[in-house]
């Protein structure tokens, strides 16, 4: 079993200002600094084997906090996790979309699983992406063929792997591991700083433990946090 803690950056200045994709790299925000701060001390008292980010600086920022906890871990990044690539709108507000691009625009809004932007990939192409990072993470951190001395009284060794990445590619990440149909990704919610906990026994087996938990989130304006 891999139990993994799937993290989502704490609030940049682009999401402030509601780019979409890659192009932000914007750094965090003193807010965002505040639940990266908020997820590390969550996650201080946590087995974890190892960490996983999102090469974008936000993400990166966001594993650092986490990594403090634990000084053993070293961040990895990968490409895979990145945000949703929204091709020539990377970068851009919905609201400069709409003006530029009305009728692709429409398009999007009226099929927002397989459209795909100017250059960029749709949501089926994400949770591919999801898909192919899963595969070899399970390849590598998957203890089940591992010899019975291996195991802890009797009980098979579970490995635990945090990932810090983006509110899109972290819907893709759980839709791949628990195998719903991919049009439920849109109407999965994923907050800042927020952690989903998912026991992953294999391909098509996992159980969600908690998912978008914000509760050791600072509150707004809460100075102390």
């Amino acid at each position: 079993m891999i139990r993994l803690y799937l993290i989502r950056h704490g609030e940049s200045a682009g999401n402030i200002q509601k780019h979409l994709g890659v192009a932000d790299d914007s750094p965090l925000t003193e807010s965002g600094i505040a639940q990266a701060e908020a997820v590390a001390e969550r996650l201080a008292g946590c087995k974890i084997d190892a960490l996983f980010s999102s090469p974008a600086r936000r993400a990166l920022a966001t594993a650092g906090y986490i990594a403090r906890h634990h000084r053993h871990l070293i961040c990895r990044s990968d490409s895979r996790l990145k945000e949703l690539d929204y091709g020539r709108w990377s970068g851009l507000t919905f609201e400069r979309i709409s003006r530029n691009d009305p009728e692709l625009c429409r398009k999007w809004l009226a099929e927002p699983l397989s459209f795909t932007p100017p250059g960029g990939e749709n949501c089926l192409d994400a949770i591919a992406r999801a898909g192919s990072f899963l595969c070899d993470l399970w390849q590598e951190h998957d203890q089940s063929q591992l010899p019975q001395p291996s195991r802890e009284h009797g009980r098979e060794h579970s490995r635990s792997v945090a990932v810090v990445s983006h509110g899109g590619l972290l819907r893709a990440l759980i839709t791949r591991l628990l195998d719903m149909p991919p049009q439920l990704i849109l109407r999965l919610s994923i907050a800042h700083g927020s952690i989903s906990v998912i026991n992953w026994f294999g391909e098509g087996n996992s159980v969600i433990e908690t998912l978008n938990d914000t509760r050791h989130l600072p509150l707004p304006g809460d100075t102390d946090g």
